[in-house]
């Protein structure tokens, strides 16, 4: 059974703005929409500090969870124009907390496309970073998710496939619009990929260079159906 509480401060006291839900064994935060324009935001970061307080984070913890926020709230930023989102936390002291970001579908490819040949480049910015590719990765799984498994960078001429390389079970055409991609499962093929000798020791550098890989146990982007969600986990 779920029992509805305002956010806690400091002190123990109940306060103002978002609620939590508190399971017997489960916390968790309500949804809140954001928006690439910047709505709802503030009210995310608030939510976050809350909710690392009510399962008794340390300053410590709490401030890496809201660090773990911010890096998902500046991707909603990064995002085309017009792009909303539901964001929400969950999860205990014991077990960790994750941070949820879902999407639907409900805009067809055409209107990325549409942005990007309104560009003077006519082709996409390079994708920088690791949430650079987590972006690409989640915005493609709302506008054409087939296309997940080309996505790449290059690394001094050679191409990183950053998309096929962290996809969780082989292919997703393989599980038909139903897949998941894991940071976890990339870092490990880029190490792979080391160890064999090929070029990619700058996509490691970049991995390595990373707050989010520093600060998250493992970053997922799944689609299933017309739903895409990503969720960053972070052990306490």
């Amino acid at each position: 059974m779920q029992r509805r509480e305002r956010g806690i401060d400091e002190k123990g006291n109940a306060g103002d703005g978002v609620a939590l839900l508190m399971g017997d064994d489960n916390m968790e935060t309500e949804k809140i929409r954001v928006k690439s324009d910047g709505s709802g935001m503030e009210q995310a970061l608030d939510a976050t500090e809350k909710f690392a307080h009510g399962i008794g984070l340390s300053r410590k913890e709490s401030l890496r969870l809201r660090l773990l926020a911010e890096e998902t709230l500046a991707m909603v930023r990064a995002i085309v124009a017009g792009f909303d989102a539901e964001f929400r936390l969950e999860g205990d002291r014991d077990r960790g907390a994750r941070i949820h970001l879902v999407a639907y579908t409900v805009m067809d490819y055409a209107k990325k496309k549409a942005l990007i040949d309104a560009s003077t480049s006519k082709k996409n910015a390079a994708v920088i970073g690791v949430m650079g590719k987590i972006r690409e990765l989640f915005e493609n799984g709302i506008y054409r998710f087939e296309e997940i498994e080309n996505l790449r960078t290059e690394y001094g001429g050679t191409p990183v496939m950053y998309g096929a390389m962290g996809i969780v079970g082989g292919s997703f055409l393989a599980y038909g619009n139903n897949c998941q991609w894991s940071l976890q499962e990339y870092r490990k093929n880029v190490e792979e990929a080391m160890e064999e000798g090929s070029t990619a020791s700058e996509a490691w550098d970049e991995l390595e260079k990373s707050i989010v890989v520093k600060l998250a146990d493992d970053v997922r982007v799944a689609v299933s159906g017309d739903k895409v969600e990503m969720v960053i986990e972070k052990t306490v």
